[in-house]
């Protein structure tokens, strides 16, 4: 009752004063204005959002309602930066103390020990000193490892016998000494008798090496007939390669690591071959060629020699063409090459070196 009355007295003063009211002579208020934030009762306005989302009944016509957008993640929110002018206006209004920007980051310098030279930390960074690579491991003892050692000095004289009939046809020494590592083979054979009038001339061989785990190394070969051009052959273990007097470019040895020439590969196989192996290839060289050899072990032989009678052990090495090399080691002792043929892939003809002394 009281509001009403005081609604009606609150009319009357107006009409009272009519259109005559000068709002612009009112002097201004002094009283501040305020404001405040008040959270809103979510109990109230609940029932509306729940109106709202409510599918339309009838034949109303149904009013989309846009989705609500999902709130950025606080990965995805740019963060506004003010300028310096905003904050210190900012600050200014609020009667504080404008802040003050730090000074401009200096760069950093590395540090340089005391005793540095002056000027020494200036420039671009100087790289270090460029470290070696480790050096690989050396494979291990490639191909078939030698399980025999040779003596220091031996000489061996062979019977040379020709053709199916084996009639004796000249002689031939071999030399062999070795020592700190390395080796040396000579060997000259002549022929005598008949067969001379037909194969005339000395033949002359000589090969040098290296003697290893792995049994022999060649690096020289050289063969010579009488007055005809000497063959030499030479071995390059770091390019894998054999290079030949009578080719202009090398030869690969196909990694090979056990590669041979005709002097050294029998004494080759006195080092490394055993019983009971595997069939094994081994690549030699006449110095005029180069071709692979597949050795098979034939089992155990007794031969009557001139100097006695010896139990052997039997190789034999075929070539991919045809030809043969068969070698005879002694089973016991050194394992020396007493008996050695070899038959050629054209003509098939025979020659076989027999052992007739041993001295060491």
């Amino acid at each position: 009752m009281s509001a009403l009355l005081i609604s009606l007295a609150l009319h009357m003063v107006l009409l009272g004063y009519g259109g005559d009211l000068d709002m612009a002579a009112t002097p201004p208020s002094d009283v501040p204005i305020q404001a405040r934030l008040v959270a809103l009762d979510t109990a109230q306005t609940k029932p509306a959002a729940q109106e709202a989302a409510l599918p339309p009944s009838g034949h109303a016509r149904a009013r989309s309602v846009p989705k609500a957008k999902s709130a950025p993640s606080p990965e995805s929110v740019t963060p506004v930066l003010e300028s310096s002018e905003a904050v210190e206006s900012t600050a200014v209004m609020a009667g504080q103390e404008p802040p003050v920007a730090d000074p401009e980051p200096r760069e950093s310098k590395t540090a340089l020990p005391p005793d540095a030279p002056a000027g020494a930390g200036d420039g671009p960074p100087v790289p270090g000193p460029e470290v070696a690579p480790e050096p690989e491991p050396s494979p291990s003892v490639p191909g078939r490892p030698a399980h025999r050692t040779l003596p220091e000095r031996v000489v061996i004289r062979y019977g040379v016998h020709y053709g199916q009939d084996q009639f004796k046809a000249g002689e031939a020494h071999y030399q062999w000494y070795q020592g700190g590592g390395s080796y040396t083979l000579a060997a000259s054979a002549e022929t005598t008798g008949l067969i001379s009038l037909f194969v005339s001339g000395r033949i002359v061989q000589n090969s040098e090496g290296r003697v290893g785990p792995a049994g022999l190394q060649p690096l020289r070969y050289a063969v010579r007939q009488g007055d005809k051009r000497q063959d030499v052959a030479r071995f390059e273990w770091e390019q894998d390669r054999i290079i030949l007097s009578r080719r202009s470019d090398p030869i690969s040895l196909g990694g090979h690591a056990q590669a041979q020439d005709l002097l050294s590969f029998a004494f080759h196989l006195a080092m490394t071959a055993r019983e009971g192996e595997a069939p094994f290839d081994l690549g030699i060289s006449d110095g005029r060629k180069y071709q692979n050899y597949r050795f098979d072990l034939k089992g155990v032989e007794r031969l009557a020699l001139g100097y006695g009678q010896v139990e052997t052990l039997r190789l034999e090495g075929r070539q991919a063409d045809g030809g043969l090399l068969w070698v005879w080691l002694e089973r016991g002792g050194y394992g020396l090459p007493v008996q050695i043929r070899t038959q050629d892939a054209t003509k098939g003809t025979q020659i076989v070196l027999k052992a007739e002394s041993v001295e060491m």
